[in-house]
């Protein structure tokens, strides 16, 4: 049993509130998307000024999961045409996203506060409606006052993509920035991402989408072998980057990749970022790296985010199936720049 110190016992405590209140939030959203009816005439003139949101990230939370949240406010931020002031990523001490790059400057002086509702993602149509009819009630009631709005904890979004400009600004901006742009010029590797960790096992299912996130190693070892019998591909090292140790991976160990087993955190996510090709497992922390990069991605369906078959981006299913000849030109299009 892991004992919590005392101190920590109101932010705890503060925490399981908001998701009870998150929780409640959900059940009644059809009353507030109903009550949100009479402000239908919402209109936006883009970022105003006077009106901006923000949010908290969850403080235990890993570094992937932060960073989604944030994304998740840039993007409902960019639906509420609010000047987004972010939140801070307790997990990121060394500054890996420099977010103050990108977001404006708080606002000086006195300022009135507004929390949102906890809201579904964007694919439900109630979502923003129940917003935009809670940012319109309370500028008219706080007419002619700076107001800062706050999202609440564990925003939801499903598509995180049109933030993959945005987040490679503020790692180009951080303290690895330099690093990122080098390694993504001399850079001539697949990197295959495995989540392991204490915090999830061979039966961890995730998310109302029940993703299991521990996937196989059969099932790396079969990519592996895909991605050697196409042309394109057949110079370049495989990379595999994960917790462990060699003996946890016998099968990959005997297939002549690279074990990069429990590395820097900020190193390896710039590695993946950098590589040609990079392969995502069901976690966050790759998921972030492929928002970074622009290398082609092989991403495994279904998650609980959003991974396009469009692009730069190439789906594959459990089954290990992807399209392997337009996965081919990508890739070939991108070693030839």
């Amino acid at each position: 049993m892991r004992i919590r110190p005392l101190k920590t016992l109101p932010l705890r405590l503060r925490l399981k509130a908001e998701g009870r209140r998150n929780a409640f939030a959900e059940r009644v959203a059809p009353w507030l998307d109903r009550h949100s009816s009479r402000d239908s005439k919402f209109e936006s003139s883009g970022n105003s000024p006077d009106a901006f949101l923000e949010l908290e990230i969850h403080p235990y939370a890993l570094v992937g999961h932060q960073v989604a949240s944030w994304l998740h406010g840039y993007l409902w931020a960019q639906d509420l045409g609010l000047v987004y002031l972010g939140g801070r990523l307790s997990r990121d001490p060394l500054g890996l996203f420099n977010f103050s790059a990108v977001t404006d400057v708080p606002p000086a002086g006195k300022v009135k506060r507004v929390r949102l509702s906890w809201v579904a993602d964007e694919r439900d149509p109630r979502s923003l409606r129940i917003l935009r009819s809670q940012v319109l009630r309370a500028r008219r009631k706080y007419s002619g006052q700076t107001i800062i709005f706050r999202l609440p904890l564990d925003p939801a979004r499903w598509n995180q993509v049109p933030a993959e400009g945005v987040l490679r600004d503020a790692i180009l901006a951080g303290y690895k920035g330099d690093d990122f742009l080098a390694s993504e010029l001399d850079s001539d590797y697949i990197a295959i991402h495995i989540r392991r960790g204490v915090d999830i096992h061979q039966n961890h299912f995730s998310g109302k989408e029940s993703v299991n996130r521990w996937v196989l190693e059969e099932w790396h070892a079969e990519i592996v072998k895909s991605l050697r019998s196409i042309k394109a591909f057949a110079h370049l090292e495989i990379r595999v980057y994960a917790l462990g140790v060699p003996e946890d991976f016998p099968i990959l160990s005997k297939m002549g990749v690279s074990l990069r087993l429990n590395g820097d955190r900020d190193a390896d996510l710039i590695e993946l970022a950098s590589a040609k090709l990079l392969v995502l497992s069901p976690s966050s922390f790759s998921f972030t790296a492929a928002l970074a990069s622009r290398s082609p991605i092989l991403g495994r369906v279904p998650w609980w985010h959003h991974i396009p078959d469009t692009d730069r981006w190439v789906q594959i299913s459990p089954s290990g199936e992807f399209d392997r000849e337009r996965l081919e030109n990508l890739v070939t299009r991108t070693v030839q720049k």
